[in-house]
């Protein structure tokens, strides 16, 4: 069968080079005092010399939906993403999303359609990769062990040929899971092996390929951020003096390496490429927890079953035995006797780690012990974001809230509730955001969005529901690796021709970025895009000769929504387990 040809690029169609590098969780904070000590002078360069300003990310700011609302230019009402997982039809079951859970066509599908040649490079949630006019490698949510994670497929053998097997995924990811203070330098090797493996693959593309538009992802920051921010930050509440003095050095010095990788690939273009650094959020440190399925069931929300082993496992709970404390006990035992334990019983923290949470089903109290039948709102898995679903009659499988003023009225009343426990417990001083879905989303997905999203930006507080009910106080520290959390303001740098000098923005969001790119390369933009084309970051000139076009987007929704098998999603949920980001 013939393959459909793509169109090839109008001669009145500008030809512009963009590079854009999706620095994750890229951070002013961090950033920019390095760059004042000159130890970023790429970064500087662009900065100095062009457009910044902080980019707001998608609500809430997490990887998935912040990288799926630049690439299409919407939110996540429209394009359906708005965590790594995603409910099952007609069950409370979660499962990990992938690119067939996305709706809209990506930049590089519109740029493709326009003969430009693309490079998009492990951005997340692009597996099963899509055809496009040039290469595309997907990201570090591939199921591991596959082979069809490129396009053209035989990409594959040809990089693996020349630079040895893929780095997608962390050569040793029990470094997140389970880290002491032993596991930093192999931690910091591996973002760095990976960065640079990246790096030298796509200086190979770039120049066996002749791409019009690169994007390149870079995982490692994301990483580092989450699990050495105590190392980073003095005013960390948990900061470490002796790590850092051993350490902190090290650290800079990768975004150093990084920020030099940056400046080789401008390098390889001429004056007239085009250079945008833009990141998915920003961070800031964490230390605190709110777990809010504890909330919910101590306001009388969530309701458990009658059985005997749930009342069993919740008199425990109540009681002090929770997976939270026995985790904490145990794997800081076991960081002490790790490496003599292996020895003599070949038994080290992962280990003990995975044995606790196999049994965690039994042993502890669970979102399997929930009566859906009786329960009102639950939070769903994961952390750092507080999306709490309402029960409702005719969506989910056992409702019980009536659509209508019930079901608003329920809100409401949650939300209020969220309001004053927070102002009590805080004393005031936290700031909270508290968003109804019709608030911040619109577009066919709508209904399936969280009902209520609860933030609470650059605070001392990682929301959510950490491991089901693994705390029995809403309120606490916990028992992960993660020093650092995502917040609202990611990076937005931008240098070229038609780009003015020297000047800051504001008000920019994530969603804005592609029209923008589009823009700037001659395309005529959808109609149907919530971002704008942030036209105060061009030169007046250039907006003269260049009037904003828009056009009516292109029919039709995608192929239907495609599942990973059994194992593939066990693999990826694993880890997103031990990358910190679900239960």
């Amino acid at each position: 069968m013939e393959k459909e040809k793509l169109p090839t690029k109008d001669s009145d169609v500008r030809k512009k080079k963009v590079l854009v590098f999706g620095i994750d969780g890229g951070t002013f904070d961090l950033l920019l005092p390095w760059m004042e000590k000159g130890l970023l002078p790429n970064l500087k360069k662009i900065k100095e010399g062009g457009i910044s300003g902080v980019l707001k990310s998608s609500i809430p700011p997490v990887t998935v939906p912040a990288w799926n609302s630049f690439m299409t230019g919407k939110n996540p009402g429209k394009h359906g993403v708005y965590f790594f997982l995603v409910k099952r039809p007609d069950s409370y079951e979660e499962i990990p999303v992938n690119f067939s859970n996305m709706e809209g066509r990506t930049l590089w599908e519109i740029l493709s359609d326009q003969g430009y040649k693309v490079g998009v490079l492990n951005v997340p949630l692009t597996y099963p990769p899509q055809r496009v006019n040039g290469v595309l490698i997907s990201g570090f949510l591939t199921p591991a062990g596959k082979r069809d994670f490129m396009y053209p497929p035989q990409l594959v053998d040809e990089i693996e040929e020349k630079f040895g097997k893929y780095y997608l995924h962390p050569r040793n990811l029990d470094i997140d899971a389970y880290f002491s203070n032993k596991t930093v330098a192999y931690l910091l090797q591996d973002c760095r092996s990976m960065m640079l493996y990246k790096f030298e693959v796509t200086k190979y593309l770039i120049e066996s390929r002749g791409l019009d538009f690169l994007m390149l992802h870079i995982w490692s920051t994301d990483r580092i951020q989450h699990l050495l921010w105590n190392i980073i930050d003095k005013n960390h509440p948990h900061y470490r003096a002796d790590l850092a003095e051993k350490y902190y050095d090290e650290i800079v010095s990768f975004y150093s390496e990084l920020d030099r990788q940056i400046g080789e690939v401008i390098d390889m273009h001429d004056s007239s490429a085009t250079t945008f650094v833009i990141s998915d959020h920003g961070f800031c440190g964490v230390s605190k927890s709110i777990d809010l399925n504890v909330w919910l069931l101590k306001e009388g929300y969530i309701k458990l079953k009658r059985g005997f082993l749930t009342r069993l496992r919740f008199f425990l709970w109540r009681g002090g035995f929770t997976l939270e404390g026995i985790s904490r006990l145990g794997l800081r035992m076991m960081s002490k006797m790790g490496v003599w334990l292996r020895n003599k019983f070949v038994i080290a923290p992962a280990d003990f780690h995975n044995l606790i949470y196999s049994g965690k089903k039994w042993l502890f109290l669970s979102l399997g012990d929930i009566d859906w039948s009786k329960t009102q709102a639950y939070c769903k898995p994961g952390i750092g974001q507080g999306q709490i679903f309402i029960n409702l009659k005719g969506r989910e499988p056992q409702g019980v809230v009536n659509p209508g003023q019930d079901y608003e009225n329920l809100k409401k009343e949650i939300i209020q509730k969220l309001r004053d426990f927070m102002n009590e417990v805080t004393g005031n001083k936290t700031n909270v955001e508290i968003y109804t879905k019709e608030e911040i989303y619109h577009g066919d997905y709508l209904d399936e969005m969280p009902d209520i999203t609860f933030l609470a930006p650059n605070s001392d507080y990682l929301v959510g529901n950490l491991m089901g009910f693994a705390s029995n106080r809403p309120i606490g520290d916990f028992a992960t690796n993660t020093h650092a959390y995502h917040n609202m303001d990611g990076i937005f740098l931008a240098k070229g021709e038609s780009i003015k000098g020297g000047t800051t923005i504001d008000g920019a969001t994530i969603m804005d970025v592609t029209p923008t790119i589009l823009y700037m390369m001659g395309c005529k933009i959808p109609k149907d895009m919530d971002g704008e084309v942030k036209k105060e970051i061009f030169k007046e000139e250039f907006l003269t000769q260049n009037p904003i076009e828009y056009v009516e987007p292109k029919g039709g929704k995608r192929k239907q929504r495609s599942e990973m098998s059994p194992q593939e999603q066990e693999e990826v949920m694993e880890r997103l387990r031990n990358l910190g980001y679900i239960e």
